[in-house]
C-alpha cells in the first residue's frame, strides 16, 4: 500500500477571505445509493456549480475491480473509451459564491481507516468542522407521495418534509457512514440525510429523490443550488412511471394499497402528535407484502435508466 492514497492539487485551492465556516458534503456511490440518487445529486452539483479540484484518491489501491468492474466503451468493433473509478474532493461555490467541499466518486472497498485519516487531514487544513452525508435507501413507499427524508446527526432539524431519526439500529456500514463516525470522534458536527426510494424503482435513476436531497442541502447548509433541470427530469420520470402503471389494472391496485398504508401511517403519526415517524416499522409492513413481487418487477426494465445526469443550462 502506498504511503499516501491521495494526490493534492498544486497550487492548492484557497478559501475566500473572511470565510470561517465551510461545510463538507460527502456522497459516494455504492452500497447506499438506491435509485442512483447519490450519483445524480453529486453529478448535478459538479455540473451546475463552479468548482476546483482539491485532491483525488488512488482508486486502484482501494477498489477491488473484480467486484465492481470499470466500464469500457466499444464502438463499431473498436475500444473507444475507458471509464475508471475515481474518488475526488472538490471545492464548490454555490450561486452566491459560498464555498463548500464535496467528496464524490466510488465507495472504496479497502483501507477505510487510512482514507478517512487523509480526508480528515485535508479538511483540518481548511478549518472544516461540519460534515453532511447524503444517502439513499430502498423502502416500501409509493412513488406517488412526497419522497420521505430522514435526518440524523448532532442536532434536530425541522426542514420541510424531513423527519429526525430516533431509536437504535445496528446496520452494515458503508464508507460514508464510517467517515461520519470518524469525523464525529474528532469533534466535527456530523449530520446526514437519507432519502427513501420506492423498492420497486431502486434500479432506476430516481431523480425525485435527488430533488429532495438537493432541497435538504439547500436548507440545512444554507446553499443556493440550481435545481430546475433535476426537477424537470423528476417530473418526466414520474409521468412515465404513472403511464406504465395506469396501463396495468393490477399494478394500479397494488400502488393504491401502498398509498392507503402510507397515508394511514401518516395520519396515525399526526394523531399522536409525535415529531418523529418510525419509518422502519412502516417499511417492514410494506416490504412483507407479497403483492409487490413480480408485477412491479415487470416494468422496472422499462423505467428510464439513463446513466447521465441532466445538464444544467442557465438554471439559476
Amino acid at each position: 500500500m502506498p504511503d499516501s492514497l491521495h494526490r493534492s492539487q498544486f497550487p492548492r485551492p484557497t478559501l475566500p477571505d473572511g470565510v470561517d465556516s465551510v461545510p463538507f458534503v460527502h456522497g459516494l456511490t455504492g452500497f447506499v445509493d438506491a435509485g442512483n440518487t447519490v450519483f445524480i445529486t453529486t453529478q448535478h452539483l459538479l455540473g451546475s456549480l463552479e468548482k476546483e479540484l482539491v485532491a483525488d484518491f488512488t482508486a486502484d489501491a482501494v477498489i477491488e475491480y473484480t467486484n465492481r468492474r470499470p466500464a469500457l466503451l466499444m464502438r463499431d468493433g473498436k475500444l473507444e473509451a475507458y471509464h475508471p473509478h475515481d474518488i475526488k474532493l472538490w471545492l464548490l461555490y454555490d450561486n452566491n459564491g459560498r464555498p463548500f467541499f464535496l467528496l464524490e466518486g466510488t465507495e472504496p472497498d479497502l483501507h477505510w481507516g487510512q482514507i478517512s485519516r487523509e480526508i480528515l487531514g485535508l479538511l483540518a487544513s481548511y478549518g472544516v468542522k461540519e460534515t453532511v452525508g447524503i444517502f439513499a435507501a430502498t423502502m416500501g413507499v409509493p412513488h406517488t407521495r412526497h419522497v420521505p427524508c430522514l435526518h440524523h446527526g448532532s442536532q434536530h432539524f425541522g426542514g420541510e418534509g424531513i423527519t429526525n431519526w430516533e431509536g437504535s439500529m445496528r446496520f452494515p456500514a458503508n464508507f460514508d457512514a464510517y467517515l461520519d463516525y470518524v469525523l464525529q470522534e474528532e469533534h466535527f458536527r456530523m449530520d446526514g440525510f437519507t432519502v427513501q426510494v420506492p423498492n420497486y424503482l431502486a434500479q432506476s435513476h430516481y431523480s425525485p429523490a435527488s430533488v429532495q436531497l438537493l432541497h435538504a442541502l439547500q436548507s440545512f447548509c444554507q446553499l443556493s443550488i440550481p435545481t430546475g433541470a433535476v426537477e424537470k427530469d423528476a417530473d418526466n420520470l414520474l409521468a412515465e412511471v404513472n403511464e406504465q402503471i395506469d396501463d396495468n389494472p393490477e399494478l394500479v391496485t397494488v400502488v393504491r394499497a401502498m398509498e392507503q398504508t402510507y397515508d394511514s401511517f401518516k395520519e396515525e403519526h399526526e394523531r399522536k402528535k409525535t415529531e418523529e415517524a418510525d419509518l422502519k416499522v412502516f417499511a417492514e409492513d410494506l416490504m412483507n407484502s407479497e403483492k409487490l413481487g413480480a408485477e412491479l418487477e415487470k416494468f422496472l426494465s422499462q423505467v428510464d435508466t439513463r446513466q447521465d445526469p441532466p445538464a444544467e443550462e442557465g438554471d439559476k
